[in-house]
């Protein structure tokens, strides 16, 4: 029990910095220090669209990838995502954990996947379902100023279902993501062992403070 409750209080934030660094201890401070932080993070700023830019970019994406890419979508994707969620998640929004929509799918699920197929289609838009409750887990062990926390968004099942249908249908069979990782470390590598070349190189490291998933919209539209 000492345990639990020693636990819980290091999870609670009882005070905060602000950018001006001033403190920040009461409720309502800190609720509007979070808003005012996270507003902009997720928020999209203006960009310049550069077609040179996207020139440099090969197309690897063959015609049949691309037929693979567009077919419509079907219920048995949803049943397959709604099966493959773990079912004991952290409550949602709407506080219903993936294990409910997995019991009582025999008698919601034509609903529900009628509603995210819709969706899925470009016949709904999704609206209210939309929303997320955000979660901070800090990332060191004393945290005091927002960035030091890293915001977990805990979407509600019927949004999670529609967002694992599309990362399914991205899925391309002999592609991992952890390549981009052994990828970067060969270059470095490469780079450390050609300090004594006459030939210079470098590499540039980025902000990622915006990872893939709270891009504009717009950029990956271009």
């Amino acid at each position: 029990m000492g345990i639990g409750i020693q636990r819980q209080n290091r999870g609670q934030i009882t005070r905060l910095e602000g950018e001006d660094k001033s403190w920040f201890s009461t409720t309502e401070e800190i609720l509007q220090l979070a808003l005012n932080y996270f507003g902009n993070l997720f928020s999209a700023s203006e960009i310049g669209a550069d077609e040179r830019l996207f020139g440099l970019v090969e197309k690897r994406i063959t015609t049949s990838m691309n037929d693979e890419l567009l077919k419509q979508f079907t219920e048995e994707d949803i049943r397959h995502v709604v099966k493959s969620i773990s079912p004991l998640k952290a409550p949602r929004i709407d506080d219903f954990s993936t294990i409910f929509f997995q019991r009582y799918w025999h008698i919601i699920g034509p609903d529900i996947s009628s509603y995210c197929l819709s969706v899925l289609n470009g016949e709904t838009e999704m609206g209210e379902i939309n929303k997320t409750r955000i979660v901070l887990i800090p990332k060191v062990e004393k945290p005091k100023i927002l960035s030091h926390f890293r915001p977990i968004s805990l979407c509600n099942v019927v949004c999670k279902i529609i967002a694992k249908v599309l990362v399914e249908r991205a899925f391309i069979l002999g592609r991992h993501i952890s390549d981009n990782v052994l990828i970067v470390y060969e270059v470095l590598h490469s780079l450390k062992m050609k300090k004594k070349s006459r030939k210079r190189n470098f590499a540039l490291k980025l902000d990622m403070s915006k990872a893939y998933d709270r891009v504009s919209e717009i950029f990956w539209l271009e």
